[in-house]
């Protein structure tokens, strides 16, 4: 079983971008809820790029909620997301790419 995490605005990318549009009326600890379709920066190249993928079975507005197992940003570096709260979701396959495979880093200290 394959655990993943549900991202929010201002998540960080791998690349060092990070999440920058999402939904204010559903929130996670008072922030906002990234679906498929928001905005992402990259920390490597200009511009404003979009989540792709997202949990299939979880809608917001009639959008896929975007979640560490299921989403990456368009940006060139096609980077995952580091979650940083913990509300989590599971899925009984593995990730069906591994680049989308989570990365956890909120437990980890800075």
């Amino acid at each position: 079983m394959a655990i993943g995490y549900f991202l929010l605005v201002g998540d960080k990318t791998t690349c060092g971008g990070q999440i920058i549009t999402g939904d204010h009326t559903m929130t996670f600890n008072g922030r906002a809820t990234a679906r498929e379709g928001d905005k992402v920066t990259c920390g490597k190249h200009p511009g404003t790029y979009m989540i792709v993928g997202g949990v299939s079975d979880v809608f917001d507005m009639g959008r896929k909620l975007a979640g560490t197992l299921d989403s990456v940003s368009t940006c060139p570096c096609r980077a995952r997301f580091i979650n940083s709260e913990m509300d989590s979701y599971e899925k009984q396959e593995q990730p069906s790419h591994p680049a989308t495979a989570p990365v956890n880093m909120a437990a980890q200290n800075f």
